[in-house]
């Protein structure tokens, strides 16, 4: 059983195609504070719940020609865009994942 507390920091740009958003991006940004906890059901298989916090969330769509003149880190400079979707706020965040282990050995 372990239990781990763990912050996450992540921006990431996707493209998007669908009826309502037809040639755009989605710009993710979301810092995570979660607690881990796993535990093992066997040698290979594993148990995990991820529960936290996610401040500073946003996915923000914009047009695919929108861009910003330079993006540092979560810094934006020149950035002129124009969002077309509705501000995502904070919330909680909880995830299960059930994880299978491999264990290889080498042979002399």
């Amino acid at each position: 059983m372990v239990f781990i507390l763990a912050w996450k920091s992540l921006g990431n740009s996707y493209a998007v195609d669908n009826v309502s958003y037809r040639n755009a991006y989605v710009n993710k940004a979301s810092n995570d504070l979660m607690l881990y906890y796993q535990v093992g059901l066997s040698q290979n298989l594993l148990f995990r719940v991820n529960m936290g916090y996610a401040f500073f969330r946003s996915y923000r769509v914009f047009g695919e020609d929108d861009k910003v003149d330079v993006s540092i880190a979560s810094i934006y400079i020149g950035d002129d865009r124009t969002m077309l979707n509705a501000e995502i706020g904070d919330g909680i965040i909880f995830k299960t994942s059930l994880v299978y282990r491999f264990h290889f050995t080498k042979k002399d």
